[in-house]
């Protein structure tokens, strides 16, 4: 039997100035310390002491909004004995503006980030899992999208449509390959280029008084593909377990008796190799879950008794090659708030 016991302190401090209605200068600060110890015989007690500043300026007229920021990411590791993941230092910048036409609903953006990513202690440490080579991610991305939304009124309360389209490129992308369904390894995938497109739709209705309708739907579209070296059996291909396709629907109707709810999400088919083999295919699937929940006030308390239906139409898929997902399934919960 495996053990691991993980500890984790955190503190942070952010602090906010306006000099004018339009400017805002915004500064935050956090630390973490982590640390890990476990009852194998090659257990080294790891920690790490993470330092995270983040300085952030923003211009905001009545139809432009203009937001730069910086991030500084320190991580200093270490262990007690043995081989400790490496120490890692990075300045992330990022910068967007958003323009709303005169008399418009809609807002046009565009951004630029910088994102960094180090592997967590779960990544490093975690016998058959982890190992502590594993280099820090680092992303490129630039974005473009824009915003309708419209508010008639009446029954109809709001309509918002957003459309974004990206493209990332990634050095040293960490992901996570399972060899079976008990083992898996973290390695890097060294450069991958992403391009994609998100869509969503939402739609918030008023059918009668303390009655609402609330519409929600999206769908993703990715093209991960590894371009480290074009002699590759995987160059060009879609990383492994990533689907080109993906999207959900969710309808909830609130009332005064019993609230409802129904989700419906979808994923193409995807690959367990990032070659792609035909052998590796793993079929798109559809799952559909639905649910009933009451909130009910007593004094200053709140409890909500609810009752979800999972995988409704007991549908066999697998998000992991040869570990199917359960069937239909209940699940009761209790919450109670105060």
């Amino acid at each position: 039997q495996q053990n691991y016991y993980q500890r984790e302190a955190y503190a942070s401090a952010a602090a906010l100035w306006t000099p004018t209605s339009r400017i805002s200068l915004s500064y935050a600060a956090d630390y973490t310390y982590n640390g890990l110890t476990s009852n194998l015989i090659t257990e080294n007690h790891p920690w790490r002491n993470s330092y995270l500043q983040s300085l952030g300026f923003r211009w905001k007229s009545s139809h432009v909004t203009t937001t730069v920021k910086a991030l500084a990411s320190i991580y200093r590791n270490g262990s007690r004995e043995g081989t400790a993941a490496r120490n890692a230092t990075r300045l992330s910048p990022s910068a967007s503006i958003s323009y709303r036409p005169f008399s418009s609903n809609l807002s046009l953006r565009l951004s630029y980030k910088n994102i960094f990513r180090m592997p967590t202690f779960n990544e490093c440490y975690f016998f058959h899992y982890g190992s502590p080579d594993v280099k820090p991610e680092n992303t490129d991305q630039l974005n473009i999208g824009a915003t309708w939304q419209l508010t008639p009124g009446t029954w109809l309360k709001t309509v918002t449509v957003t459309a974004d389209g990206y493209v990332n490129n990634v050095k040293d992308k960490i992901v996570a390959v399972p060899y079976n369904m008990f083992v898996w390894t973290v390695t890097n995938l060294g450069k991958v280029r992403g391009r994609g497109a998100d869509l969503t739709l939402t739609a918030d209705f008023l059918p009668a008084r303390r009655q609402s309708i609330l519409f929600a739907a999206n769908y993703s579209y990715q093209r991960m593909e590894p371009r480290t070296d074009r002699e590759s059996s995987d160059f060009g291909k879609q990383v492994a377990y990533v689907p080109r396709h993906s999207g959900s629907v969710s309808l909830s109707y609130e009332n005064p008796w019993v609230n409802l709810a129904a989700n419906v999400t979808a994923t193409s088919a995807r690959f367990a190799s990032n070659e792609n083999l035909p052998q590796t295919r793993l079929r798109g699937y559809a799952d559909a879950a639905a649910a009933l929940y009451k909130p009910i006030r007593l004094s200053r308390y709140t409890i909500e008794p609810r009752l979800d239906i999972l995988n409704i139409f007991n549908r066999q898929y697998e998000v992991i090659a040869r570990y199917p997902m359960p069937g239909r399934s209940f699940r009761a919960t209790l919450k109670f708030e105060f």
